[in-house]
């Protein structure tokens, strides 16, 4: 009788820690065994897509410096947060999102239950979407308040961007400041203003460099220097890059500190 009384004991226990084993699989477990919310990098943040709006499970928080918001209207309710492994645009039913969280401050990303999707060829971060046509739909102000927030202990400093070819450019680069030197637009665009401010539409212009390889630069309407016409020299680009439609495109946020053309055009 205690033989038997052993074995249904024991095969209870076992039975136990297997259904807890196989339960505790389904979670994703970020914690080291107390209560802490670790940060997590923003390429770990953008591994979790999987072809498909991932609705985030997983208590934790992503940790980066602002480089890029709407003050100058070239990014509409949007903003871009950059850390070493990476950057990601965040998505927000909200104007002037630059008084909220300035370029160069710190801010904290509770992750836990927002969605990052893909649109383009580009990782979004934000909300469900209501919008069969979008991944991701934007932040409510209130849900912006919950889950980003500035640390104010950190010191205020602009990213730095990265200064890359053309054709040095991969996927580890996308939604992260970045710049390029001697750099011109193409013959048939310097007639034109860099933006289509008076039809109201998104602007593509074209740049190349000494290797001839081609870069898209995308300006939006409501951008304050959509009527600046487009430079004729050589010089210095910086932004955010971007890619769509199998291209790579670069965002300027800032037109009078990111366009610097002071150099003679290029002769092909």
């Amino acid at each position: 009788m205690v033989f038997e009384w052993l074995n249904k004991t024991s095969l209870f226990l076992l039975t136990c820690l297997l259904f807890c084993s196989c339960t505790r699989g389904h979670y994703i477990d970020t914690n080291d065994g107390d209560d802490a919310q670790p940060d997590k990098s923003i390429a770990y943040l953008r591994s979790l897509y999987n072809n498909a709006a991932v609705t985030i499970q997983g208590d934790f928080e992503i940790r980066g410096k602002v480089v890029s918001t709407d003050a100058y209207g070239n990014f509409s309710r949007s903003f871009v947060v950059q850390d070493e492994s990476g950057g990601i645009e965040i998505l927000a039913d909200v104007e002037e999102i630059f008084q909220i969280y300035p370029v160069g401050s710190t801010v904290v990303v509770s992750c836990n239950s927002l969605v990052i999707g893909r649109y383009g060829d580009d990782l979004q971060l934000g909300a469900a979407s209501g919008d069969y046509r979008y991944q991701v739909g934007r932040l409510s102000a209130e849900q912006l308040a919950g889950h980003i927030r500035v640390d104010t202990e950190a010191a205020v400093a602009e990213f730095r961007p990265v200064l890359l070819t053309v054709g040095e450019l991969s996927a580890r680069y996308l939604s992260t400041w970045v710049a390029f030197e001697g750099m011109q637009f193409i013959d048939e665009e310097l007639s034109l203003a860099v933006g289509n401010a008076s039809a109201g539409t998104l602007a593509v212009r074209h740049l190349v460099d000494a290797d001839r390889d081609t870069l898209d630069m995308v300006v939006l309407p409501g951008a304050i220097f959509a009527g600046v016409q487009v430079p004729d020299g050589n010089g210095y680009i910086e932004g955010v890059l971007g890619a769509f439609g199998g291209r790579y495109r670069i965002q300027v946020a800032r037109w009078d500190r990111g366009v610097l053309f002071y150099s003679p055009r290029r002769e092909y």
